[in-house]
């Protein structure tokens, strides 16, 4: 399928570290012809509020502090047959402790929730694994309702927004096929480039065996 989105919002600085915002969206999914009779074609608007707290002491390698976002998105979904409201929430936080002067120990958790009457469709449940979730799956191994996972990693600073680290990766989700826990762990590096901060990530899932690894690529960079 192919789907297209446009919105417009504000954002404002609201106190000390945090910000709150609020955005309009329209979303459409039209299927393809391989998509024809999986996926339906729909016109979603939706308004969408969160807020954001950032006590980090460094925007790319912090040592100390937390950041915190959550966000709720609530819309109606027209489809070819009927109309129901969605809903769509996230909650993410990241701590970080010093463990030495260049020892850092970073623990994350979020979770995010999606209903619809009538049942969720494919196209809009939340993709859970790989390089932004939980490593050592593919991406997008799973197709989930309910997701909740937790991070844990270890990381050796080796310059300004350069790092060495290892992880390990958790989760609980309710998948197409039921209630699934998976569970990642690995290695990894982070190195600044002119292109911005390049993440390489190599992870294995609990059940893989030593050469089914998987590794995992991420660009960071920011406007």
């Amino acid at each position: 399928y192919s789907e297209w989105a446009m919105g417009i919002g504000a954002t404002a600085r609201s106190w000390e570290g945090g910000t709150a915002w609020g955005q309009v969206s329209r979303r459409r999914v039209v299927p393809d012809s391989l998509g024809m009779g999986l996926y339906e074609e729909s016109n979603l608007w939706a308004v969408t509020v969160g807020t954001r707290v950032d006590h980090r002491d460094d925007m790319w390698n912090p040592r100390q502090g937390w950041i915190g976002q959550a966000s709720f998105e609530l819309g109606r979904v027209e489809g070819v047959r009927s109309a129901a409201i969605r809903r769509l929430q996230s909650v993410n936080t990241q701590f970080f402790y010093a463990a030495g002067v260049r020892s850092v120990w970073a623990i994350a958790g979020q979770g995010m929730w999606v209903s619809q009457a009538g049942g969720v469709p494919d196209d809009v449940r939340i993709r859970v694994g790989g390089a932004n979730s939980i490593r050592g799956y593919r991406e997008e191994a799973f197709w989930a309702t309910e997701a909740g996972w937790v991070s844990l990693e270890w990381r050796y600073l080796v310059g300004a927004r350069s790092r060495l680290f290892g992880f390990v990766d958790a989760g609980v989700l309710q998948d197409l096929i039921g209630r699934v826990i998976p569970v990642g762990y690995g290695v990894g590096i982070v190195l600044q480039s002119q292109m911005g901060m390049i993440g390489f990530d190599v992870g294995w899932a609990r059940e893989d065996g030593f050469g089914d690894g998987k590794v995992h690529v991420r660009l960071v960079n920011a406007f």
